[in-house]
């Protein structure tokens, strides 16, 4: 009885404002507390993907490495020779001169034989000198330098590009044991030739990359 009347004149001396701030502090104890929590819930998440991501992102560097290496790792040192220097340009063209050289009524065949056989020498093949060399335990690095221009037309360009760029360009694709080729300079200009016929003229210059693995 004595702890009920203290009780009963503790609450009649408290003003009603701080009674119930009192009441509600437990509720807003427990409130803070489980903001506080989802707060570090969350942090915890963020933290969790953003490690995800990271992991994510170096396992396909490695697989993007492992992929470069493994294509590039066994390039045949000398592709430029045996898969650029040998092709042969215009060949629509030479079949057409052939035509034209054997038919009675075509005049000026002099100029015709001439054209023939510029097409059919290496003059008009590609031959790349090599300069500034350099290499280290894991790379073989050269220029490669155009010696003289070349004529040609728009499907053997995309065959060259098919080539050097190592990607499909229309119905050519990309041949095997192809270094790294960068294409440091290219110059493409149209031009008429001595029997009236429109080609295009190329002079390149190339960056070529062989890696060991």
């Amino acid at each position: 009885m004595l702890l009920d009347r203290i009780g009963r004149i503790c609450f009649a001396q408290m003003r009603p404002l701080f009674f119930f701030v009192l009441t509600l502090l437990p509720l807003l104890l427990s409130t803070l507390y489980v903001v506080f929590q989802s707060v570090e819930t969350r942090q915890l998440e963020e933290q969790f993907l953003g490690s995800l991501h990271s992991g994510k992102k170096a396992l396909q560097r490695k697989a993007l490495q492992e992929k470069f290496i493994a294509r590039y790792g066994a390039a045949d040192p000398y592709f430029l020779e045996q898969q650029v220097e040998t092709l042969h340009f215009l060949e629509k063209e030479r079949s057409e001169l052939k035509r034209l050289l054997h038919h009675p009524a075509v005049a000026q065949k002099d100029l015709i034989a001439e054209r023939l056989a510029f097409l059919d020498s290496k003059d008009n093949q590609i031959v790349f000198e090599e300069q500034n060399l350099r290499t280290s335990s894991a790379i073989r690095e050269a220029e490669e330098k155009m010696r003289h221009t070349i004529e040609l037309d728009s499907d053997d360009l995309q065959k060259l590009l098919a080539i050097l760029e190592d990607v499909s360009v229309g119905e050519f694709h990309p041949l095997s044991h192809a270094p790294q080729i960068l294409i440091r300079r290219f110059h493409l200009q149209m031009q008429r030739t001595p029997v009236q016929s429109e080609v295009l003229s190329l002079d390149m210059g190339l960056l070529k990359r062989e890696f060991t693995k």
